[in-house]
């Protein structure tokens, strides 16, 4: 019974693209991947500057996968606040490949 309601549901409700706003797909792979290209560098936890001066030695560096705006906005609102739950699973696995890209370098 799930499958069918899934089924209605997309004729009633279609999901789009946040970003570029095709039809019937939660996101596209390239505007995924667009929003956040490459990550950005490490910044302090306790003052949100630049991760390494004399404050950040007691703090944990964090990291961003992209700045929130443009298209990384985009999904992070349709994220919240449409609870598009497959874009979620795509968003986690692009902030594991730059992590884990950002953590060879």
């Amino acid at each position: 019974m799930r499958p069918i309601f899934s089924y209605l549901s997309h004729i009633i409700f279609p999901q789009h693209c946040p970003a570029c706003g095709r039809l019937a797909a939660p996101y596209c792979p390239g505007c995924l991947s667009g929003a956040a290209s490459e990550a950005l560098p490490p910044f302090c936890a306790d003052c949100g500057g630049a991760y390494g001066v004399e404050c950040c030695y007691d703090s944990v560096p964090c990291y961003a996968a992209a700045i929130h705006d443009g298209d990384a906005r985009s999904f992070i609102l349709a994220l919240k606040y449409k609870n598009m739950r497959p874009l979620g699973e795509a968003i986690g696995r692009e902030m594991g490949n730059i992590g884990y890209e950002q953590s060879l370098l």
